[in-house]
């Protein structure tokens, strides 16, 4: 999963499609739209809500896709899933990919919707966890985390759902599938241990599976530059609290190309290439503390220009009053196309 946190006060959480000129944040181009999803759970209110969102990068335009209550959801070593969770755009920014455990609140599996929330399509109906799923650059064929064979692997999949296929078979768990920029590749993460994962990659029909970083800690999160030589991974090698940061890595082998939130307080996660390569953008804890809010952040790719985004508009705030417990996630990718199908609200 995508970096997730039992947090104690409330937050957005994106999971973000997200196309930025190469200009600071607060100028992004607006006709591009954002994904994520969002859930808070306070005990002693009984406020147990959320839902996937899309707006626009300025924050504009928001509109609710989905709702869920946040009574079921799966939070394990590897990650959390909540109960609507992980959207993705298609290529062309017309459809929405997530997980969701609408049918079973002990079964997730994979969904497909329009960019306004129509036209909901079911696409796996196998028992256990079906996750994290992403669209092939072409938008032909989708590669998610299953644990329908026993253990969190990567597969891959027609977009319609047909033909699924085992790539990793291995006695770990599998996750954060990414596809190289040609499709030709599929980089994840594989959880070796506790507080033990490292980057692997390996083509995209199964074949030529290696490994990629062999560090102590975590390295995990990848992401492809647009050139497909690169990574950008997170990774607890500088030992930054709480969670790492985001380092630059070559594909080829493993070799560390820099820290690019060295020197910035509580480091970074979840980064994310920009299409054009000039931006990356990454979350980052507001303290030290694992349980601690998440703010969006994008970057120049060579870990310069930091800054914070900040949506203009979000949910309704909860009442202000200490939260017992809440969910945060934010993962953020670059989304390369303007969506096709325009928010009926916007």
């Amino acid at each position: 999963m995508k970096h997730r946190f039992m947090l104690v006060i409330f937050f957005l959480v994106f999971v973000a499609l997200i196309q930025l000129a190469a200009t600071p944040a607060s100028q992004a181009t607006n006709d591009y739209l954002i994904a994520f999803t969002s859930a808070v759970d306070i005990d002693f209110l009984d406020i147990e809500r959320g839902g996937i969102f899309v707006m626009r990068p300025d924050g504009t335009g928001i509109r609710q896709l989905t709702s869920f209550q946040t009574l079921n959801y799966d939070f394990e070593p590897h990650g959390l899933n909540l109960p609507d969770d992980h959207p993705a755009f298609s290529p062309d920014g017309s459809k929405i990919v997530f997980t969701s455990n609408r049918h079973d609140r002990n079964n997730w599996d994979i969904y497909t919707m329009d960019v306004n929330g129509s036209n909901l399509v079911r696409l796996t109906f196998t028992a256990g966890l079906d996750t994290e799923p992403v669209f092939s650059p072409d938008g032909s064929h989708i590669a998610f985390a299953s644990e329908r064979s026993g253990n969190l692997d990567i597969w891959v999949m027609e977009a319609d759902g047909s033909n699924p296929i085992r790539l990793t078979i291995s006695p770990f768990e599998d996750i954060e599938p990414a596809y190289s920029p040609d499709g030709s590749q599929i980089a994840f993460s594989r959880v070796l241990g506790n507080h033990e994962k490292d980057v692997f990659v390996i083509g995209s029909s199964g074949s030529n599976e290696r490994r990629v970083t062999d560090v102590a800690g975590e390295d995990h999160d990848p992401t492809f530059s647009p050139d497909g030589t690169q990574l950008v991974i997170t990774s607890e090698r500088a030992g930054t609290n709480p969670f790492g940061d985001v380092f630059k890595i070559r594909l080829s082998d493993g070799a560390s190309l820099g820290n690019l939130t060295s020197g910035l307080n509580n480091g970074g996660g979840d980064p994310a290439w920009s299409p054009d390569g000039s931006k990356v953008a990454f979350f980052r804890s507001s303290t030290a503390i694992l349980a601690s809010p998440q703010q969006l952040w994008v970057m120049s790719s060579n870990g310069s220009n930091r800054q914070r985004t900040e949506p203009a508009a979000a949910l309704p705030a909860p009442p202000a009053k200490p939260l017992t417990r809440a969910t945060c996630q934010l993962s953020p990718t670059w989304a390369a196309q303007k969506p096709t199908t325009s928010l009926a609200t916007a």
